[in-house]
């Protein structure tokens, strides 16, 4: 391992190896802006440059950045150390607010329309994820938590390198090409663990509302005056015998031939319009909404003890389509126990080893033998070892939080509408999604109104919070049975 500090003088980048105190170095890949600390001499101010705020640093192991970025901060520890706050390239998500529309793009083409609108920052991928979102409002949002956004959609990484090009692609998608095994590369036995916390092998899923068209058609009586439709209608369009007819608006100069009622999901002829007697002579097209709502698992055989559960909500994700396609990814990465380690010390340090680029790891006496993402980076300067954190999924995929009340009143929205639900108990053809993570929260009805507890013991006193007002719930009896969250 040969560490090189720079910093960039005049546009030209400058080494300052001499001048770096004993640092500890952690580069943390799971985070979209990252930081990292270094100690210097302050004799460095007067033989090389003023250290100031906004100043350029890389730090390049051999002749590969491993990471980039600006001072955001220096701190004074006694007379002799400075401790440079370096924050990379990316921190300018931090400072940026968002107002945006899109329609019918992908993530990746929002992501690099963003960054030429917003930073200096170059968007440099050319991995295309085959996805569209129909419909984007971003108002007045943190250009990070845009990019946190789209980054669960696809489960996917944002980094960046030293000439500040951004990559908008999947973990891992950097390949070493190395095996390290341990007592050979990896010096010590490392602690590995199955973590099934992270494990997601059933999935309920929800996104926003998906468009269909349809038409019936009805034979006219010359009496009959009211059609029922089969689903909650949103546009209209009814023709009686070919010949389309009017509906009636209020406050309108000429009348019309029909009223809707969505809610009863009827169409009601006035009497001078009623349909004369007639085989298929009354004609309804129109278009209807069905809620994205898939519960899955990956497997038909789990066991109720080897279920591991997760919602997920995405309202940008608008056919069932899309959903499935995301479900089967989630699994594929997330299905099984994820294998991990904090503790993988090389004594050499290849420079092909990069955040979140993968490797294979072999232990066998503790039967290792797989493909895993480097996620963390952890070295004390200038010892030539250098420390890994690796895994495959964990929860850092799905941070992603929104309110519980929020999507509360979201699900209220959909369920007047919710004619259709569609399970699926096989899933494997290919989505996107932001993810939620509720813990500990439980449904019930009542008087026909969800509500939500969070509480230990059902039978101790809770309070619950409907849309509108507080209900007190006296040790939750008599109200039915709780559903979990």
């Amino acid at each position: 391992m040969a560490i090189t500090f720079q910093i960039k003088i005049s546009g030209t980048w400058t080494t300052f190896n001499t001048y770096v105190l004993p640092s500890e170095i952690e580069i943390n890949t799971l985070n979209i802006v990252d930081e990292v600390k270094i100690n210097v001499n302050n004799t460095m101010q007067a033989a090389l440059i003023i250290l100031a705020n906004g100043q350029e640093i890389r730090v390049l192991n051999g002749s590969t950045s491993i990471f980039s970025g600006t001072i955001y901060n220096i701190e004074r520890v006694g007379n002799v150390t400075r401790k440079l706050i370096v924050k990379s390239y990316s921190a300018q998500f931090l400072q940026v607010n968002v107002n945006e529309y899109y329609s019918n793009v992908s993530p990746e083409y929002i992501l690099n329309d963003m960054l030429q609108k917003y930073t200096d920052l170059t968007y440099a991928s050319t991995i295309t994820s085959g996805v569209t979102l129909e419909e984007l409002t971003i108002k007045d949002k943190k250009l990070i938590d845009v990019i946190n956004d789209l980054c669960d959609i696809l489960i996917w990484q944002v980094r960046v390198d030293y000439n500040k090009n951004i990559y908008f692609e999947e973990r891992g998608v950097q390949d070493t090409g190395l095996t390290l095994t341990v007592a050979q590369e990896i010096v010590s036995v490392p602690t590995w663990t199955k973590n099934t916390d992270n494990v997601i092998n059933r999935i309920t899923f929800e996104g926003d509302n998906q468009t269909f068209n349809t038409s019936e058609s009805f034979n006219g009586t010359g009496a009959q005056t009211i059609f029922t439709l089969t689903y909650k209608p949103e546009n209209v369009e009814v023709y009686i015998s070919s010949v389309k007819q009017n509906p009636e608006i209020t406050g309108a100069i000429i009348g019309g031939n029909y009223s809707l009622n969505k809610d009863e999901k009827t169409i009601t002829f006035n009497a001078a319009s009623i349909p004369a007697v007639g085989t298929d002579n009354v004609v309804v097209n129109y278009t209807y909404l069905v809620p994205i709502r898939i519960e899955t698992q990956s497997s038909p055989l789990l066991t109720a003890d080897e279920i591991r559960w997760k919602k997920i909500e995405n309202k940008s994700i608008k056919t069932f389509a899309d959903a499935r396609k995301y479900i089967a990814q989630i699994f594929q990465k997330c299905g099984v126990p994820a294998t991990q380690s904090s503790n993988v010390t090389l004594q050499t340090w290849s420079e092909s080893i990069v955040g979140n680029s993968k490797a294979t790891f072999v232990d066998v006496k503790s039967g290792i033998n797989e493909e895993l993402v480097i996620y963390k980076i952890k070295f004390k300067y200038p010892s030539p070892s250098v420390k890994l954190v690796v895994g495959r999924c964990g929860t850092d995929f799905f941070s992603y939080q929104k309110d519980l009340l929020e999507k509360i009143k979201e699900l209220q929205a959909k369920l007047s509408s919710q004619d259709i639900i569609q399970k699926y108990f096989n899933v494997f053809e290919s989505v996107k999604v932001n993810v939620s993570n509720v813990e500990n929260v439980r449904y019930r009805y009542i008087n026909d109104t969800p509500i939500a507890c969070k509480l230990s013991n059902p039978h101790e006193n809770s309070i619950a919070r409907t849309l509108d007002k507080l209900i007190i719930i006296d040790k939750c009896e008599g109200y039915g049975n709780w559903i979990s969250a």
